[in-house]
């Protein structure tokens, strides 16, 4: 009678099988920060896709949100909004729905569109304009802006610090009226064409041109119609972005020097967010 093998002569020693396991472990560790956090660090022109006024305020509440350009202190955790901005760099042209709202991307170009006041005439679409550009301005400059909008975020605190209601008026209007005024200089003509652009495609691709996006499964550009229409907005939205650079950075260069004419080397240091 042939002898039988015991189960356990075909099994791997125990302390093989922990080596492997943690070999397995080390090497998708590494994989992992690597793709998170390794590298250089650096973010590429088309990243910073988190908000409309990325360029300028990091998304509130985001750990370690600091911009593309600033570095990180040593031992500081895995930054997670340049994991999102290295993300966001890797999609692709077009129009996408983002809850409720549109999202278009043309190259470092972003235009976010909503309705603010719920369904409603064509009017009431809301279109955002921005650049994809971590340098859009020197950091100097975009600490400026970011204190005005910190100060405008908390008014109470700002004036404990010494700002009066008249300079936080002033930073208001500075700012388009609130937490505004950092994105893209779009004339009306301009803003009238990429409208007109965007309802072409809303209408070739069977959308609600009164309602905001809703769930669906579809292509978002399905047919060929929507897919030329998609194109048209795409194209000339990334036009757009090209003759509007030098004035919007000379905009945004000229509203952070207004900034530190009004609240001054004092109040600045007090108010500026840090890192």
């Amino acid at each position: 009678m042939p002898s039988q093998t015991s189960p356990s002569s075909n099994r791997l020693p125990a302390w093989l099988t922990a080596l492997i396991l943690l070999l397995v472990l080390a090497g998708g560790g590494w994989g992992a920060w690597r793709y998170f956090d390794g590298g250089s660090g650096d973010v590429p022109a088309s990243a910073a896709m988190a908000l409309t006024d990325a360029n300028v305020v990091a998304p509130p509440g985001v750990p370690g949100g600091q911009r593309p350009w600033q570095g990180r202190a040593p031992g500081q955790g895995p930054n997670f909004a340049q994991f999102a901005a290295r993300f966001a760099a890797n999609m692709p042209d077009g129009i996408l729905p983002a809850g409720n709202a549109y999202l278009v991307k043309a190259g470092t170009v972003r235009l976010d569109i909503d309705r603010p006041n719920g369904n409603g005439p064509r009017g009431d679409w809301r279109y955002r304009f921005s650049y994809a550009i971590p340098d859009l301005i020197p950091p100097d400059q975009a600490m400026l802006l970011r204190t005005a909008r910190r100060a405008l975020s908390d008014v109470a605190a700002a004036q404990k610090a010494g700002a009066t209601a008249q300079q936080i008026q002033q930073l208001r209007a500075i700012l388009g009226g609130g937490m505004g005024g950092a994105g893209m200089v779009v004339d009306a003509a301009d803003r009238a064409k990429i409208s007109t652009l965007f309802h072409t495609w809303l209408a070739a691709s069977g959308r609600s041109a009164t309602t905001a996006p809703s769930p669906s499964t579809r292509p978002i550009s399905a047919s060929p119609e929507a897919k030329a229409a998609e194109q048209a907005l795409v194209s000339a939205l990334a036009d757009l972005g090209k003759r509007q650079l030098d004035a919007t950075r000379q905009s945004l260069s000229d509203r952070a020097g207004r900034v530190h004419a009004i609240l001054g080397d004092g109040l600045i240091q007090k108010l500026k967010p840090p890192g």
